[in-house]
């Protein structure tokens, strides 16, 4: 049991988070596309007939351990989309933002073994209080962004 649960935040760690943002036009769900359907990024002047189904957007994790890859962003984009059944794609947008976070280390104290004499000449051995102060280090963190409006076809806008 323990070891399935070091594996299991291990993959959450490892594989990153995104935030995902879906704000649909209408109230029709539709079917999601298979796993290897395609999604096509379509044109704004497009001749092809399609209806806005809603707004997509993909965030990669603004913290060391969540941060995603360009590419992994707009591979969970793609999936989402194929999830909320979108046939394409139109007005893509992409942002990269880099921001400062900070790790934070608090102060310790800790003891540290000293031997002596006393002034009689006994052997004595103590234990010293020593703290280490606490200190902050920047970590930056590149946030990538992928947006864009699904599409469903067969429809007219």
């Amino acid at each position: 049991m323990k070891k399935c649960v070091i594996v299991g935040i291990l993959t959450v760690l490892l594989t990153g988070c995104a935030d995902v943002c879906w704000y649909p036009n209408t109230n029709t769900v539709l079917a999601p596309k298979l796993k290897d359907s395609i999604v096509v990024v379509v044109p704004e002047d497009s001749n092809q007939a399609y209806r806005k189904i809603g707004r997509l957007t993909v965030r990669g994790g603004n913290a060391p351990a969540t941060q995603m890859s360009e590419r992994g962003v707009v591979n969970e984009f793609f999936k989402q989309a194929r999830k909320r059944g979108a046939d394409g794609v139109i007005n893509v947008e992409t942002n990269i933002a880099q921001i400062t976070r900070y790790w934070y280390s608090p102060p310790s104290e800790s003891y540290q073994r000293v031997e002596g004499y006393t002034s009689s000449g006994e052997q004595i051995t103590l234990n010293v209080p020593t703290t280490t102060p606490g200190y902050a280090m920047p970590i930056n963190v590149t946030i990538h962004s992928f947006a864009g409006i699904s599409l469903g076809y067969g429809a007219s806008a």
